[in-house]
């Protein structure tokens, strides 16, 4: 068996004893005989090296973090032996999973935070003296359930993503007619005025899918490109062949940049332009459609318009 942590033996003179085939493909190592060498601009390799054959040699590992990877790297004293170890680890999903779920909480703290401040100052303000004020009154009050709902969405929307990620909400796979769901879909959207909403699929057209999760992708897809959309169209359209159904939602708004694109399904990230919304929605839509063993591709250049589409497992309607 291979180990996957590269494994490195230096001599006093900091040239190599012997590496392992995960070393060479880590560090870019050499042959016995060879220099060791520094493959890290913020961190030294040899210094490290060095150090093990000095009379106070480091303890413990260090995490180096180059060219957006991560690696962790912990060497061995030579103490009596002529050679000291370096064992080198890529931890880079590790602590890119680290690094992603701190965001994740730290976004959703924030997220939470806002409308709950602002219901505590509308209850301060009431309270105050002007839920005396009956016009007054009634305003903050209309404030207080604007925030509640909104933090209503957010906690349903956390609370649906979570289920997702953790695999407890399971598929519950139906045949599905794909136009009627796209139709509900799009009679729901709340478009900009002279937005044309439209559809394009086959009556026959079906889905081999979970309706609610499908559902659930599509229209987060679709209300993305509503809030984005101020002039031309918005269009889902369906096709499918025997193995598979194709749907896609396209819409003529001011498209994304190459940063956007990369970032869309992220948590919580929102596009600079200052729609509402809590960055939740493509996140979910890439989720709910992995439920399904399905695929989603996002195409977008700035001023093009977006076009994502959906691919899950077809299925036949009869009659």
């Amino acid at each position: 068996m291979r180990l996957p942590q590269g494994v490195v033996l230096v001599d006093s003179e900091l040239r190599i004893d012997h590496a392992n085939p995960a070393a060479e493909r880590l560090l870019g190592v050499g042959s016995p005989g060879d220099p060791l060498p520094d493959p890290w601009p913020d961190f030294s390799l040899r210094d490290l090296a060095a150090r093990l054959f000095g009379p106070d040699p480091p303890t413990g590992g260090t995490l180096v973090e180059t060219d957006h990877h991560f690696f962790w790297v912990e060497g061995v004293p030579a103490s009596t032996a002529e050679t000291a170890i370096l064992i080198v680890d890529d931890v880079t999903e590790r602590e890119r999973a680290r690094q992603s779920e701190r965001e994740f909480v730290e976004n959703a703290a924030h997220e939470l935070r806002t409308p709950l401040a602002a219901i505590v100052s509308v209850m301060d303000v009431l309270e105050g003296g002007a839920k005396d004020i009956p016009e007054t009154r009634d305003r903050f009050l209309k404030h207080i359930r604007v925030h509640s709902e909104r933090l209503s969405r957010l906690a349903t929307s956390l609370l649906v993503l979570a289920r997702l990620q953790t695999g407890v909400e399971q598929p519950r796979l139906t045949v599905v007619p794909v136009r009627p769901l796209l139709e509900e879909i799009a009679g729901r959207l709340d478009s900009a005025a002279g937005v044309e909403v439209s559809v394009r699929a086959h009556e026959q057209t079906g889905a081999l899918a979970d309706r609610d999760l499908l559902h659930r992708a599509i229209a987060n897809v679709a209300e993305n490109s509503a809030k984005h959309t101020q002039t031309g169209e918005i269009v889902l359209e369906a096709r499918g062949n025997a193995t598979t159904t194709q749907i896609e939602i396209r819409d003529t708004g001011p498209g994304m940049s190459e940063e956007e694109r990369d970032r869309a399904f992220h948590r919580f990230y929102r596009s600079s332009n200052g729609t509402d919304g809590f960055g939740l929605g493509l996140a979910i839509a890439e989720e709910a459609v992995r439920g399904l063993g399905g695929t989603i591709e996002l195409e977008s250049e700035p001023g093009a318009g977006t076009r994502v589409l959906v691919v899950v497992p077809s299925a036949k309607l009869f009659g």
